[in-house]
């Protein structure tokens, strides 16, 4: 499975501090530990506001256990900086979490489903919740690289929702490959007027693998 990044670049309306435009760069490391276990990280850096002002900055790792040619468990933890627009400043968060998923491949064309559930544990002042990611995805091989589509939808304890549809592509590059990817982001705490807005979402991460 690939854990990915994003790079994000925001935009503000003056006052509101709403983000329209993200981008997420990052590096992920998936390392064969064994024949059906992967140890993978994944550090990644965020910013708003055309790279101007950092977002967030995170770090994960998490081993992976393959049951099945279909089916694959996982744990692991992260630690995040975040910025905060509700409180204006940044704010520190661990967070645990597992990880299933299920992929079905017939000859060019590969589905997948994954859930993930979190515990966001964050410092004193903030109220810790439990958030809830179904993923489904879908990947065609061209050969030259391969094609992705992506939808998600993120739950949390705290009511906050999020959906989440990508576009992308994976890039062979030195035995390794590189994640391009364009998505939309639509979240139940983030509004003008009391209206949802798109957070437009432009992705670079590094996929090393061995």
């Amino acid at each position: 499975m690939l854990l990915f990044s994003i790079l994000n670049v925001e935009m503000f309306i003056a006052q509101d501090n709403i983000p329209f435009t993200n981008t997420w760069s990052g590096i992920m490391h998936q390392h064969k530990f064994t024949t059906n276990t992967n140890i993978i990280g994944d550090v990644g850096y965020r910013t708003y506001n055309l790279l101007k002002n950092r977002r967030n900055v995170f770090g994960r790792l998490f081993i992976e256990r393959t049951m099945t040619k279909k089916l694959a468990i996982g744990a692991g933890y992260a630690f995040f900086q975040n910025f905060s627009f509700v409180k204006n400043k940044f704010i520190l968060e661990n967070r645990p979490f597992t990880n299933i998923q299920f992929r079905i491949k017939r000859d060019k064309n590969e589905f997948f489903f994954r859930n993930r559930n979190e515990w966001r544990v964050f410092e004193r002042g903030s109220k810790n919740n439990i958030r809830y990611r179904f993923q489904f995805a879908y990947e065609y091989d061209f050969e030259m690289f391969k094609s992705r589509l992506s939808y998600e939808y993120l739950t949390s304890t705290d009511k906050n929702n999020e959906l989440r549809y990508t576009l992308g592509v994976l890039l062979p590059f030195n035995k390794q490959r590189v994640n391009l990817f364009y998505a939309i982001n639509r979240q139940t705490a983030v509004k003008i007027n009391d209206e949802i807005i798109n957070q437009h979402v432009f992705g670079f991460q590094l996929q090393i693998t061995n």
